[in-house]
């Protein structure tokens, strides 16, 4: 089914993210190195691994929104169980996503220590959005979309 599916992409998602991780447990010239290398080319991607479970999480809250709004109108429905919203937030993502944003965010704190990276780290589109809203536990979203 389409739910396997992204299970198992998740899951070599997730892999190759921790390999990344591992590889880039290496001294400061050998990350200097594959980030002249690799470090344009692999940025974007990276920012989409993050993107990825706040696009789920999103999704998740319209819909049970959405659900909550045509059962019975909106706060006084039948479909207002306490907790939902947030049982849908916490069952948006799995797992492997959590394990893949966290590779990457380590990945990237090794590039943000090389003086080549730093410029293209703050011009590459959505990195401070994702980042931001990684450490906003709060849901402050203080970046606008």
């Amino acid at each position: 089914t389409q739910l396997q599916k992204q299970s198992e992409h998740d899951k070599e998602i997730a892999m190759i993210c921790s390999c990344l991780e591992m590889i880039h447990r290496a001294n400061p010239d050998a990350i200097a190195q594959t980030w002249d290398e690799c470090g344009t080319e692999i940025l974007p991607l990276l920012v989409s691994v993050l993107e990825r479970p706040f696009q789920k999480i999103e999704r998740a809250v319209w819909n049970a929104l959405y659900n909550q709004n045509m059962s019975g109108g909106g706060a006084a429905g039948a479909n207002n169980v306490p907790g939902s919203l947030e049982r849908a937030v916490a069952m948006a993502v799995t797992r492997d996503q959590k394990l893949a944003v966290q590779k990457v965010t380590k990945v990237l704190a090794m590039y943000s220590l090389v003086p080549e990276a730093k410029s293209p780290m703050c011009e590459c589109e959505g990195m401070l959005r994702w980042l931001t809203r990684i450490i906003d536990t709060h849901n402050y979203n203080r970046v606008k979309p």
